[in-house]
């Protein structure tokens, strides 16, 4: 089968399926797209700044936010107080209920663990958020760079998927740490039990 013109060539994968191959420019610019587009319905992108992958903006409750989405429109961000901490989310079409638990596997070329998230609820926009319990791990594993993947428990034994580039993320969330009067350090807030 060929295409005629501008058209892509189709690759053929294991399963003899075709497959279009698009070229990395058009990857680049679809990543792109999606990103703006996210931005703009995510947070407003009035005010936005882009460091790579990631924007950096200011959220409705006047939070400091950076963040960059998959493909399919799902955000991965941290949040920051003015003068506060900051706590890691991440935003899916996911159903979830109300604090209720959530199961994830995060891999990266730096290698794979287990989180736990929490069901924040659903937000403004229709799409639930899922607070990480640990911050440091996810943290961490942002800062190591590269393309970042959830695998997420969801019923019936399937998994949903979402891959994020980390491109960026770096000076995106040290520039709203600053922004938001945290010094370099962010400081770490996370849903899990903690002695006072």
């Amino acid at each position: 089968m060929k295409f005629i013109g501008q058209f892509p060539k189709p690759a053929f994968c294991a399963d003899s399926s075709p497959r279009v191959q698009l070229s990395r420019v058009t990857m680049g610019w679809l990543a792109v797209t999606a990103l703006v587009l996210t931005a703009i319905v995510w947070v407003g992108a009035a005010n936005a700044q882009q460091y790579g992958a990631w924007l950096i903006t200011r959220s409705d409750d006047n939070m400091l936010v950076a963040g960059t989405s998959s493909v399919s429109g799902e955000v991965l961000r941290i949040m920051c107080e003015s003068q506060g901490s900051c706590v890691w989310l991440l935003t899916t079409s996911r159903r979830c209920e109300q604090n209720i638990s959530v199961d994830a596997l995060a891999t990266s070329d730096k290698g794979t663990l287990a989180l736990e998230l929490a069901c924040y609820g659903i937000g403004t926009r229709g799409q639930y958020d899922l607070v990480f319990k640990q911050f440091e791990p996810i943290n961490r594993l942002v800062y190591q760079g590269g393309i970042i993947g959830f695998a997420i428990a969801t019923k019936g034994g399937q998994f949903q998927v979402l891959r994020f580039d980390t491109d960026g993320a770096q000076q995106a969330i040290a520039e709203a740490s600053r922004r938001a009067g945290t010094g370099s350090r962010i400081p770490a807030r996370g849903l899990k039990d903690e002695r006072l």
